[in-house]
């Protein structure tokens, strides 16, 4: 809310990160309980109707979360506006720092399990040929050579895709051009839009970034893993690579 005091697209509400994870360990990417989120989007004003214009301040992660969870209710119908509001100051765009007034919605909210992986899904994946497990982490998490960051790992099998190679440059919002991140995504294994994949980090900020991405460039069989590496981690039962 602070930052949104600082500056905000004129009429745009404020939907706190906080307010998309359910919060506590070892799972704190876990969506919140229905109720909760329907009457944080009927507080914002959102209807069956009217589409949704999605942004943050920063490299796009709370944007990409939010774009998650709103597919995750069954809302498609969203925008993604490109590098922010960084961008949108930098070619002059104007911004209000009094907060805009809500007018009261009542959306339709139904949760679609399409867009959502818990822990048996991507157990199941492992020995899947047809299904990608992407680890949207860094290089250091990814190899388990983070040692603040415990526990060390990852999933087994899983493809790395740092989600600042989507960017721009690593400290500047905003997205590569689309073909250039086709082609990057490509050089990678992730090249066909068709196959099913599952997408995680830590606690599903970052690859909910990767998963809004995925989604903009047109690929449809995407998941994300809410529990992420925190939820798989912490459980001794579960194979660690």
């Amino acid at each position: 809310m602070e930052e949104y005091g600082r500056g905000h697209l004129p009429g745009s509400l404020p939907v706190p990160l906080s307010s998309l994870n359910r919060g506590g360990m070892p799972s704190p990417g876990l969506l919140p309980e229905p109720s909760a989120l329907t009457a944080l989007f009927a507080g914002v004003g959102l209807t069956d109707e009217r589409p949704v214009t999605v942004y943050d301040s920063a490299l796009g992660a709370a944007a990409g979360r939010l774009i998650w969870v709103l597919e995750a209710l069954g809302r498609r119908d969203w925008h993604w506006l490109h590098g922010g509001l960084v961008d949108w100051t930098l070619a002059g765009g104007d911004c209000d720092t009094e907060p805009a007034q809500a007018v009261p919605g009542s959306p339709t909210l139904t949760l679609n399990s399409a867009v959502i992986a818990d822990k048996a899904d991507v157990l199941a994946a492992l020995d899947d040929p047809d299904c990608l497990i992407i680890d949207a982490r860094s290089a250091e998490e990814y190899a388990g050579l983070k040692p603040e960051n415990e526990p060390r790992g990852r999933i087994p099998g899983a493809l790395h895709f740092d989600w600042r190679w989507c960017l721009r440059s690593a400290d500047r919002a905003g997205l590569k051009p689309s073909d250039e991140l086709r082609a990057l995504l490509a050089e990678h294994g992730i090249g066909d839009p068709g196959r099913r994949m599952i997408v995680y980090c830590r606690s599903h900020q970052r690859s909910a970034f990767l998963y809004a991405v995925l989604r903009a460039l047109g690929f449809e069989r995407v998941r994300g893993y809410a529990g992420s590496w925190l939820d798989w981690g912490s459980d001794p039962a579960l194979p660690v690579a």
